[in-house]
């Protein structure tokens, strides 16, 4: 690897520290395309799994007292089905076609709710059921499995709901937890997880745990209203880098190298 690469795959592990612990999602979908702009795709998704799980570990740990488990119960069962229906489509969904699905859904979410709140002034908090709960357990379950880029899709579910910031990166981090731990059978049945993809994890620990220090930081100094704007807009941003700025990305890297 070089320099310029060391560099990148640091980065994008800082910031899925800082984004999962902080901030419950959002700019941390793009540690899997920063990751492949250095690793081969699979190698990326492999090398990533353990440090997510190793950032849910800190999350978990520091906001257990704040997990809202009534929220996430609507999610489970169709998480479960989610993660096996990934688990089977691993050859058949390109991460392009993954990603740009999910960019114009959070664009769209984004505007509805925008044109609710501006154009309607509609504010009301919005309550979890089954219905809606499945579903986004089912598309959190198969988006992670594919890409770990199903943060956007709980944020739509979470951000509408008006929950405080530890509530609600405490309930975000208890779901991935669960999530990421289920994965681990089968991205070791495809061979996504080796010897060498762990011990390229191991090496990326220091960066993961640097980022979630500053994201436990950086949530402390955010109040309800401020943070349900800052997750509006990181999940715009999310849906526009899924939708274009990747392809960009790689080739500037590209150029670098």
């Amino acid at each position: 690897m070089t320099a310029i690469e060391w560099i990148v795959a640091t980065a994008a592990l800082t910031l899925t520290g800082i984004s999962k612990v902080g901030f419950g999602g959002g700019p941390g979908v793009l540690a899997t395309p920063l990751l492949a702009a250095v690793f081969p795709p699979r190698d990326a998704v492999g090398i990533l799994l353990p440090l997510l799980i190793v950032s849910d570990a800190i999350a978990v740990w520091h906001y257990w007292r704040d997990v809202r488990w009534r929220t996430l119960a609507y999610l489970w069962p169709g998480m479960i089905a989610g993660i096996a229906a990934g688990a089977l489509m691993f050859a058949t969904v390109s991460d392009h076609q993954l990603r740009v699905m999910i960019g114009a859904v959070c664009l769209l979410f984004c505007g509805l709710q925008w044109w609710r709140r501006i154009i309607l002034r509609i504010e009301e908090r919005w309550h979890p059921n089954w219905p809606w709960g499945s579903v986004t357990g089912i598309a959190a379950g198969f988006t992670s499995t594919l890409a770990h880029a199903a943060g956007p899709v709980l944020m739509m579910y979470l951000v509408p709901q008006h929950l405080s910031p530890m509530i609600y990166v405490g309930s975000n981090s208890a779901f991935f937890a669960v999530l990421n731990l289920l994965k681990v059978p089968p991205y070791l049945h495809q061979g996504l997880i080796t010897g060498h993809t762990l011990w390229l994890s191991l090496l990326g620990i220091p960066a993961i745990i640097v980022g979630s220090l500053i994201g436990i930081w950086l949530n402390r100094r955010f109040d309800s209203d401020r943070f349900g704007a800052i997750m509006y807009v990181l999940l715009f941003l999310t849906g526009l880098e899924l939708l274009g700025a990747r392809t960009a990305l790689m080739g500037f890297l590209g150029g670098l190298g």
